[in-house]
């Protein structure tokens, strides 16, 4: 299972997260941040404070001790679309196994 190993906050709200496969990707919440549940993440000093959870299976925003906020890495790993392009072109309803074995066999390839 691929984790989240390391987080590292860019300009804007752009966050770097490292993954345990080798793979890091940038993401931009900037578009994310009009939905409501985006909403949560507008203040750039709250945005700052995401760290990764659940033994690198998260990425959450804690306040008061309670998660208000937290993203599935399998999600960002295999379905976000990043600055990489990695799934651009890709069908949305490739699903997470097949992804992963995508993912494998790229690897594997290079």
């Amino acid at each position: 299972m691929i984790r989240a190993i390391d987080l590292k906050f860019l300009k804007g709200y752009r966050l770097e997260v490292s993954f345990s496969d080798g793979v890091t990707k940038i993401f931009d919440y900037a578009g994310f941040l009009d939905s409501e549940m985006g909403q949560k993440l507008k203040d750039q000093d709250f945005f700052r404070m995401g760290k990764i959870g659940r033994g690198g299976r998260d990425i959450n925003w804690e306040k008061n001790g309670e998660v208000v906020y937290d993203n599935c890495v399998d999600a960002m790993r295999y379905f976000w679309d990043d600055d990489s392009k990695e799934w651009e072109g890709f069908d949305d309803s490739i699903g997470l196994n097949e992804r992963i074995k995508i993912t494998d066999s790229k690897r594997m390839a290079s």
